[in-house]
């Protein structure tokens, strides 16, 4: 790391050297994060765990060198639900265009949104969680309605009434229903 940072430039392992002056470099790390709050552990599941920037941390985890070479550190705060909410749509927009690429039109409702959301949210991970929840929830209950039943055109994504999200068939002449739920290992 400290070769790209001081010499601006990287040697693959075949020996090429490629230059990267004209590059902007972005590191991303939890180095410097602390707790501000010590409510962790078992029957902590309503509170806030908050994050706070510490050089103090930052210190122990990177030498002196590598600190030296970087421009800027910028803080990052955790994603609250607002922004998870405006990632969500984002990653569901390229959901809709597959979806209807293979001629079938997806219908995702709010509260739909806001249980994705509940089962993504993590804010010691940021949005890898929300991947995870649609990936193990939505996408998987879409897939089992499509293998049980191939000529599907029209999908609709529901809450059960056991609060589950299931894929179900927009005016099916034969209904067929997919769920999955979200307490069962996956």
């Amino acid at each position: 790391m400290l070769q790209i940072l001081d010499e601006g430039q990287i040697t693959s392992g075949r020996g090429v050297t490629y230059s990267l002056n004209q590059n902007i470099i972005l590191f991303t790390s939890n180095a410097g994060i602390q707790f501000a709050d010590a409510h962790m552990g078992y029957g902590s599941q309503n509170r806030t765990t908050k994050f706070e920037f510490s050089t103090e941390r930052l210190a122990e985890t990177f030498s002196p060198e590598l600190q030296n070479s970087f421009s800027h550190i910028i803080e990052f705060h955790p994603l609250d639900k607002d922004s998870l909410f405006k990632i969500l749509e984002l990653k569901l927009k390229r959901f809709y265009k597959h979806f209807a690429n293979l001629g079938i039109k997806l219908h995702i409702p709010s509260e739909v949104k806001t249980k994705l959301v509940e089962l993504g949210n993590n804010p010691e991970f940021g949005a890898r969680p929300l991947d995870r929840s649609i990936d193990d929830y939505l996408i998987t209950a879409i897939s089992n309605l499509l293998i049980a039943n191939t000529n599907v055109h029209d999908i609709t994504a529901v809450l059960d009434a056991n609060d589950q999200i299931s894929a179900v068939q927009t005016n099916p002449k034969i209904s067929t229903r997919s769920q999955i739920d979200p307490d069962s290992e996956i």
